[in-house]
């Protein structure tokens, strides 16, 4: 409970911060982009940003959570109203049902406004657009007064009375958390929701009417306006139709919902929260569609481009694939009724509901299914086949991937056979879920009024079965009957919006997924089963393997996969893109993925799990290693290591190597080679030699091991298969050492030549910059690894650095006025470093390092001053006992946190994570098995991070990806077209 109500307020806060600013905007650019022919048209678009605008201000100030049970509506304020006096309710509650029904209620009158403008623009003023907002204010006012009646009619009793009907994980402030309710026992009340309900669909009609008028009207008269006139017109009816369906999805859906559990007295208290949730967002997501007004698309005509084996065969079997993939899209909509009609039977009349009752009722599903299908065959019989430069003047080139060879072909509107194919889908779908509608209605209703004549467990079973249909009903319904209603109805309203057929169809391929998992994670047996499956017995066994083991094995199994295909398209990016003059460079990052490749690798077929715990590191395989003899364990973990190495020594051999290519340009490949070599044989050396300790280890069985940790490790009970490092032989304190003191050597000189890189590219000043800011952060997070804990009267800065405790009084005061000056100066250093930048590169202002350095030396003084008051700073206090104890707790439960400040992703993925492993199983300070876990599982992301930057980044890998040619390219060609052109005309001349 408390998880959602976070999410909500975090949902809440964003949704309505980013509608203030997007709305902002809006505003702004209708002004600065405002002219004398686009005034009349502007006028719409600020009316709406301008109420958006205000919406998310009132809901940012307020931040109303609504609870809806037993025809009440419960709302507890979280914002500015909860801070002031209660008796101002009315303020607060009025202008929030006000705003809440305009974004309803002033869709009619811009659509009537934008009627008038199309048909009679010369009688059109802003008065006519003011006079429409007016009506549709008083509308909302009408309703919003009839809310606060209801209100101060149920504020006549106690609060108590109704903080007795809500859970108490709503009352987060206890008795004393501020709320009030609208109930409909009182007539005022219901009055209201009837009232609101009415208005609403009214208006909802009227805009429905007015989107007809202008559909129509654009239509008939698009031949006799300018393209120029055209193109503004159906941009700017495109956002308020685009906006209307924003606002029925958003304002006009949750507000029903709301209406509806109230008045039918449901017992849904979370659904108020979740209703209310797209609400807060309906105003960016307006603001984002008026900002968004370019995407447009074909009209009337719905394309289908296949990209499967259809393309490969003839083209005259399109109909035999196009039914059967009707037929199943479409008969995800007609099973609903079946399956709830089938449920409600066995509820009602279990005795006399058979199997063929079922099958009765899918086979004329199937029929209806198979006539939509059947009918979708006859539409490709009408209307020319269009050529590939008709469909180059509709669409956008980057849809044709294979050029004029692209195979495509088309569903015509303007013929009357597929029109009335989408009208019989229409009416066919409408009342399949009218009737689904219908019997989960009265399920529902069946269930509730004899939910106490029945065991406990029949009703939990029945719940559950009762509760998957329909989660399948409303995955159907987002998943499928949208995607569909939308293709439908931008084909027949002839919309320009190419992309939506694709969106539309992108959910469709979900259904599946969604309705199975559904199936096996809410019934309770399937889902049971699925945990026994996968070695799950207890219940704190199910959540330790859901959070953190399944997570992992995801985790690690896709990122080696996703490693091992992004870094094979890298080579063949590399080996199609390389010439003579990109050779050179192109080897370091070969040589990166080809390593990248072999990392992958290594890591699908061991997949250790690293656990840490009471100073041992230990292992448990998951991959290859587990099904073959347990005394070739050297091999796998040597070959683990070395790649796990390698990852950072090869950081030095490829910056060695830049560094060379640019201060000397004879540098040929074998230096290259010569580096990989070296740093193999150091990474080799650092995987071999801990074979000596493992071999030691391997003295005590893997039960040993194992009690060190919590049972739901040993995922096979006593035959999990488990070896480890460790530290109480001084043998693994040895390799530990060695491998730490290889690891820093090549990590500093990998800094060295990254510095040396930077000098000859950026220059000294900007290097100087860099490194300074590196320094501090890696004295105050690597070397004092200082852990801040913070009281509500106190500051403690805890040394976590085992070398660096039991220090004398002095020398902690010292450290501490370093500490605080490397910290706070980290600001001030990116400002001055920045105020160098604006001269260098904007100004064009020179800047020594003789007054770089002058203007931090600054900051620095400043700040040592105020880092000497805090220490030397003398007052009296009370012992803090509780703070002291708060200290203490925190020592021995919280884990430091160690981190380099945009470090590379070699660096970031290998150095810190190994960093821990080592020292938690050396020192182990808080006996956590996790951090070795969390720690190997930063080590998946590397090979798929650092390609994808280069394949990205690298402009002609990104060209080869996209299938784009750059603009020198394609200049290059033109030149050296009109070069041949010209010289043949002269030969022939």
């Amino acid at each position: 409970m408390l998880d959602l109500q976070f999410f909500y307020w975090i949902s809440d806060t964003a949704g309505s911060t980013s509608g203030v600013l997007v709305n902002l905007l809006v505003l702004f650019v209708i002004y600065k982009t405002t002219t004398s022919s686009t005034s009349a048209y502007g006028r719409m678009l600020m009316a709406t940003a301008t109420y958006d605008a205000l919406f998310s201000a009132c809901e940012f100030v307020e931040q109303h959570q609504v609870i809806l049970k037993n025809g009440i509506m419960f709302v507890i304020p979280k914002g500015v109203e909860k801070c002031l006096d209660h008796g101002l309710y009315p303020l607060f509650f009025f202008p929030h049902l006000f705003l809440c029904t305009m974004g309803c209620f002033i869709l009619p009158a811009q659509y009537y406004y934008r009627y008038m403008l199309i048909t009679s623009p010369n009688k059109v003023t802003g008065y006519t657009l003011v006079r429409s907002l007016i009506v549709a204010a008083l509308a909302a006012c009408a309703c919003a007064t009839a809310g606060t009646i209801g209100l101060y009619h149920s504020r006549q009793l106690p609060p108590e009375y109704y903080m007795e009907q809500v859970d108490p994980a709503w009352l987060t402030e206890g008795n004393s958390t501020y709320m009030y309710a609208v109930d409909t026992a009182d007539e005022a009340s219901s009055l209201y929701f009837h009232f609101a309900g009415v208005f609403s669909n009214i208006f909802f009609t009227a805009s429905l009417y007015y989107i007809y008028k202008i559909v129509r009207f654009m239509n008939s008269t698009s031949t006799t306006s300018s393209k120029r006139t055209r193109k503004m017109q159906q941009q700017f009816t495109r956002v308020i139709i685009i906006q209307g369906i924003d606002t029925f999805l958003f304002a006009f859906i949750p507000l029903s919902v709301v209406c509806m559990g109230v008045l039918f007295h449901g017992d849904w208290p979370v659904l108020g929260m979740l209703v209310m949730m797209p609400l807060c967002w309906l105003p960016f997501v307006n603001g984002m569609f008026s900002l968004t007004v370019e995407l447009l698309i074909t009209d009337g005509m719905l394309f289908v481009m296949p990209k499967g084996v259809e393309r490969y065969l003839s083209h005259d079997l399109k109909a035999v694939f196009l039914a059967p993939h009707i037929f199943l899209s479409i008969f995800g909509s007609f099973i609903l009724p079946v399956q709830y009609l089938y449920r409600y039977q066995l509820l009602t009349n279990p005795n006399n509901v058979t199997l063929h009752t079922l099958l009765r009722n899918i086979g004329i599903a199937c029929l209806a299914s198979a006539s939509c299908s059947v009918f979708a065959c006859f539409t490709l019989n009408y209307g020319q086949p269009f050529t590939y430069d008709e469909l180059r003047a509709v669409f956008e080139l980057n849809w044709f991937t294979e050029g004029p060879d692209t195979y495509i072909y088309n569903v015509n509107t303007a013929n009357w056979v597929p029109f009335l194919f989408y009208i019989y889908l229409a009416v066919t779908s409408g009342l399949s879920l009218s009737l689904a509608m219908h019997y989960a209605l009265k399920m529902l209703r069946f269930l509730k009024t004899n939910e106490y004549s029945i065991t406990n467990k029949t009703r939990s079973m029945q719940n559950q079965f009762t509760r998957v249909i329909i989660l399948q009903g409303l995955n159907t319904f987002l998943f499928s009957v949208i995607p569909f209603t939308v293709i439908t109805v931008t084909t027949l309203l002839r919309f320009r919006f190419e992309r939506f057929g694709l969106l539309a169809m992108i959910p469709l391929a979900w259904l599946p997924v969604a309705n199975g998992l559904f199936s096996l994670l809410v019934i309770k047996k399937y889902r049971e089963f699925i945990f026994q499956f996968i070695g799950c017995h207890s219940r704190k066994s199910i959540m330790h393997h859901m959070n953190i083991q399944v997570v992992y094995w995801v985790w690690d199994t896709t990122g080696c996969a996703l490693g091992i295909l992004v870094n094979l398209t890298l080579l063949l990016a590399i080996r199609t893109t390389t010439c003579r003059s990109t050779r050179e460079f192109e080897r370091m990052i070969q040589a990166a993925a080809i390593f990248d490749i072999f990392f992958s690798f290594v890591e699908l077929m061991t997949q250790h799990q690293l656990l840490v715990a009471d100073g041992c590191m230990i292992m448990i395989p998951k991959g290859l290693e587990k099904f073959v003899s347990p005394d070739l364990y050297p091999l796998f973990y040597t070959v683990h290591a070395f790649v796990c190495s390698m990852g950072l020594h090869i950081l030095l051999a490829q910056y060695h190597y830049r560094h060379s290519l640019l201060t000397d340009h004879g540098v040929g490949g074998h230096l290259f080679q010569r580096n990989l070599l070296l740093t193999g044989v150091a990474s080799l050396i650092c995987g071999g030699i801990s074979v000596w300790p493992l071999s030691l280890a391997r003295e005590n069985p893997p039960e040993y091991y194992l009690a060190k940790v919590d049972k739901y490790w040993a995922t096979e009970g006593k035959q999990t298969y488990a070896y480890a490092l460790d530290t109480s032989y001084p043998e693994a304190f040895y390799y530990f050492y060695f491998v730490g003191v290889i690891t820093t050597i090549f990590f500093w000189c990998s800094v060295y030549y990254v510095y040396r890189i930077l000098r000859v590219v950026y220059g000294s000043v900007g290097v100087t910059s860099k490194n300074t800011k590196k320094l501090q952060f890696q004295f105050t997070v690597v070397i004092l690894i200082q852990a801040p804990y913070m009281d509500s009267t106190y500051a403690y800065g805890i040394i976590e650095n085992p070398l660096l405790r039991n220090l004398p009084y002095w020398v902690a005061c010292a450290l501490n006025i370093v500490i605080v000056c490397a910290m706070l100066s980290i600001p001030a250093h990116i400002a001055v470093h920045f105020w160098y930048r604006c001269n260098i590169m904007v100004e064009s202002h020179q800047f020594t390092i003789k007054q770089y350095v002058k203007r931090y030396l600054i900051f620095v003084l400043w700040l040592a001053i105020i880092a000497a008051y805090t220490v030397f700073y003398e007052f009296e206090a009370e012992r803090p006992n509780a703070s002291l104890a708060n200290v203490a707790a925190y020592i021995n439960d919280t884990p430091s946190f160690m981190a380099f400040e945009r470090a590379v992703y070699p660096m970031l993925a290998f150095f810190a994570p190994m960093s821990t492993i080592i020292m938690g199983s050396m020192f182990d300070p808080n006996n956590n098995n996790n951090n070795g876990y969390i720690g190997y599982a930063c080590m998946q992301t590397m090979p798929t991070l650092n390609n994808l930057s280069v394949l990205l980044l690298v402009p002609s890998y990104r060209r080869r990806l996209t299938g784009k040619t750059s603009s020198y390219v394609t200049k290059a060609e033109e030149v050296t077209a009109v070069r041949d052109v010209t010289a043949q005309r002269r030969m022939t001349s």
